[in-house]
């Protein structure tokens, strides 16, 4: 004799299984994408602030701002790339040359269908940092 009861319970806890599993799939998905998105944010912070740096520190004698920001860039495009899901868009510094501030602007495309979160995050995001330095009057030779 077939128990009813035993199968309803058994119905019960596919049904409960199959509500549950895909809400818990999303929540994992998004928590990870959430966390490549801050990874990409801090990647470039700091490719931008050693942009800036660089920009900042160059020697007085270097051929000209052009130079700098050459090696500004340089530096930029060599942090960037170490990321597969960052695509770097460019970067741009106020220079005179001259002592003061310098500012940075750094962008770069998150894109999520680099990453197996894609399935799920269907967008790529433009990320946008800005940096500050000071170049000193009395930098090196």
């Amino acid at each position: 004799m077939i128990n009813m009861k035993t199968l309803f319970q058994k119905g019960q806890a596919t049904v409960e299984t199959g509500l549950v599993l895909p809400l818990l799939l999303i929540m994992v998905l998004g928590y990870g994408g959430g966390m490549i998105l801050f990874e990409a944010i801090h990647e470039l912070n700091a490719a931008t602030d050693l942009a800036a740096a660089v920009e900042a520190t160059t020697p007085a004698r270097t051929p000209g701002p052009t130079y700098t920001s050459a090696q500004a860039t340089s530096t930029f495009n060599g942090t960037i790339h170490q990321y597969p899901y960052l695509d770097n868009v460019g970067i741009s510094c106020s220079d005179t040359g001259a002592p003061g501030n310098i500012t940075c602007t750094g962008q770069a495309l998150l894109r999520f269908d680099k990453l197996p979160f894609g399935a799920v995050w269907k967008i790529n995001m433009q990320l946008s940092s800005t940096a500050y330095s000071y170049r000193s009057q009395y930098r090196s030779q």
